[in-house]
């Protein structure tokens, strides 16, 4: 089912609209504006599985941290140190703070 949407816009807009289907991009407003709008639907929906994905991994280091005798408070410096320490490990890296930078741990 097709439903028909009618709405209004700056000049400048439906310029540029023109502007590009002379160009041969698309063939009619209507088929520049479905696009523009399935584009932008697209966009959206990445938006909200990203957001999806950034809760469940959340609440994976929640599950994790609370493992490993998390007490729900702000950890202190020293203990974010450490944690960073850690996780910096796990990927084969370590922090030189006399140089400011990562660097890789030899195996």
């Amino acid at each position: 089912m097709v439903k028909m949407v009618t709405f209004q816009i700056e000049d400048a807009l439906a310029k540029d609209i023109e502007r590009i289907i002379s160009l041969g991009s698309f063939s009619s407003r209507s088929e520049f504006i479905k696009d523009a709008i399935r584009v932008s639907l697209d966009k959206q929906r990445e938006k909200e599985e990203w957001r999806e994905s950034f809760d469940e991994m959340c609440q994976s280091m929640r599950k994790t941290a609370i493992s490993k005798g998390w007490n729900g408070k702000m950890p202190t410096r020293e203990e974010r140190a450490k944690i960073a320490d850690e996780y910096l490990k796990g990927l084969g890296l370590k922090y030189n703070s006399s140089k400011n930078q990562l660097e890789k741990v030899l195996k």
